[in-house]
């Protein structure tokens, strides 16, 4: 019988592994917040360009292992280009000025070409090929354990969150028509004393068109949670997290990537129970933008809940960043220019998205039929700063990612980002606004909220800005500091006959890293 020969000594499948690294690595890093099919394109790519390289190098190099080891430092190099571009620019004294692409490319292109003659001098390499087999096998351990882990608790809390019914505890009151619910989620706004203090902006006209129209604007509230995911889990299950059960409840996490419950919420169950339609909109989150509402909206067509495969996704525009791709996307020539423009198309997507869920809110959804629970979370204005510049496209240059990266050279700062994105957003949702009101047969209940604020140290993270237009004897119920939690609540104690009490309003601060290693931000302003 032949011999069963081992793989890791008898085929150089490394340079494979060792492509596969980086893509896996970002994915991994990310994988709470986005899915593998998001790199599919690109771990295709990288295994081609892979093959291609090595067979090109066999021509050349003459043997399976020099070819294998030359297209594993090749690969690497052109897939960490990026990286090691910003890490000397970061690291070095002047690093701004004296790291260029024409230095650093330069000078690893001659070391490519050293090591290629080097390289086609060695013999005996074939005793190396076990180890690089196992070296390469080892570093995709952490990150395939990030994806799956993450695919994993994905399904699992869907799963769970899915299979709660409703109790539907809550009613109509005879002879009422329920109001049509629009919950519109505003990323990262602060509360007004936080602007004026950290970005020396004053957002009291907008509040005061806000009071015009009939709103409640809550002049000190906080936030329940500090991180988007658990806030909005919280608000939605109007509920705070039972850390202390060892058996699992409706909202509760261990890990970001459970945010998929964010849409099996309570809230949501209890108004389907009224005989309420959902509507939702495309976030570029996929854990809130809820794709099986009974009325989807999305400025793109999709297919599965991913962009057709002519568009860019935010993933492989990161990737580009990090890798040779720099090269071509700071290249500053007229063919390049149209390579620019497609590798940023995700800055402009979620431009799209903003604007399309504010203008569609406003326009189209109060159009249909009643009684509807409209969910919006709106990604602005927190980063990236898309709305109000020339062309509406600041910031426009560099990865899509929900961090300002002023070392992409934006040329604007955080506080003049800030500042424009306020000022544009308010104006789209003063417009959506009316628009609600002028189309609603019956007066609406509207939610004006950030999930979390923004600004320096955790009590400006906490306040937000949070404003309810209830119609009725609703805004009697309210008070200036009260929690989304509570807020919730009074909207279901106002409109529906069923028991649901305030809380006390509790807020807690965690890191992103940490999200249930929970701290108690009291608020000076709730009295004694």
């Amino acid at each position: 019988m032949p011999l069963i020969k081992n793989p890791l000594r008898s085929i150089p499948f490394y340079p494979f592994l060792l492509g596969l690294f980086p893509v896996l690595s970002l994915l991994g890093h990310n994988a709470e917040e986005l899915q593998l099919v998001e790199g599919l394109r690109s771990i295709v790519l990288v295994l081609l360009l892979t093959a291609l390289l090595l067979l090109l190098a066999r021509a050349f190099l003459r043997t399976w292992d020099r070819a294998a080891i030359w297209t594993s430092i090749v690969v690497l190099g052109l897939l960490s280009y990026g990286h090691l571009y910003h890490a000397l620019r970061s690291a070095l004294p002047f690093g701004n000025l004296i790291v260029r692409h024409r230095y650093l490319a330069s000078a690893l292109l001659l070391a490519a070409i050293g090591f290629t003659l080097w390289i086609r001098r060695r013999s005996n390499l074939a005793g190396l090929r076990p180890a690089l087999n196992s070296i390469a096998l080892l570093l995709l351990v952490l990150p395939g354990f990030q994806i799956i882990r993450a695919g994993l608790e994905s399904s699992r809390s869907a799963g769970q969150t899915a299979a709660v019914p409703a109790s539907c505890r809550f009613a109509i009151p005879a002879g009422e028509t329920p109001p049509d619910i629009y919950y519109v989620i505003l990323d990262a706004y602060a509360r007004n004393d936080v602007m004026q203090r950290t970005y020396d902006f004053d957002n009291q006209p907008f509040l005061d068109a806000l009071q015009a129209r009939g709103f409640y604007v809550t002049e000190w509230a906080q936030s329940n949670y500090a991180r988007t995911g658990i806030s909005l889990e919280s608000s939605l299950n109007m509920s705070y997290f039972d850390l202390t059960s060892d058996q699992p409840v409706l909202g509760e996490q261990e890990h970001y990537s459970k945010e998929l419950s964010i849409g099996n919420n309570v809230m949501r169950q209890e108004l389907k129970c009224l005989g309420y339609q959902v509507v939702a909109f495309d976030s570029g989150y996929y854990w809130s933008g809820w794709r099986d509402a009974d009325v989807f909206l999305s400025p793109v067509e999709s297919a599965g809940g991913f962009q057709l495969l002519e568009r860019v996704n935010p993933f492989e525009s990161l990737l580009l960043y990090n890798s040779a791709g720099l090269l071509a996307l700071d290249a500053s020539t007229l063919w390049l220019r149209g390579f620019q423009d497609v590798v940023n198309e995700p800055m402009a997507l979620h431009r799209e998205r903003v604007v399309f869920a504010l203008k569609q809110t406003g326009e189209f959804v109060p159009k249909l039929d009643s009684p509807k629970f409209v969910f919006v979370h709106v990604v602005s204005p927190h980063p990236p700063f898309v709305l109000g510049f020339e062309n509406e496209a600041a910031g426009g240059q560099g990865p899509f990612t929900f961090e300002t990266l002023s070392e992409y050279g934006r040329g604007i700062s955080e506080v003049e980002g800030y500042r424009t994105q306020v000022l544009a957003l308010n104006e789209r949702v003063l417009a959506m606004v009316d628009g609600i009101l002028a189309q609603s047969r019956t007066p609406p209940v509207i939610i004006l909220q950030g999930d979390h604020g923004t600004g320096s140290g955790v009590k400006d993270r906490m306040s937000i800005f949070s404003a309810y237009y209830l119609p009725g004897d609703g805004p009697q119920e309210l008070y200036p500091t009260i929690t989304p939690i509570n807020g919730v609540r009074v909207v279901f104690q106002r409109y529906f006959t069923g028991d649901l009490p305030l809380l006390e309003d509790h807020t807690y601060f965690s890191e992103y890293d940490s999200l249930f290693d929970l701290t108690e931000v009291p608020n000076p302003y709730a009295g004694p």
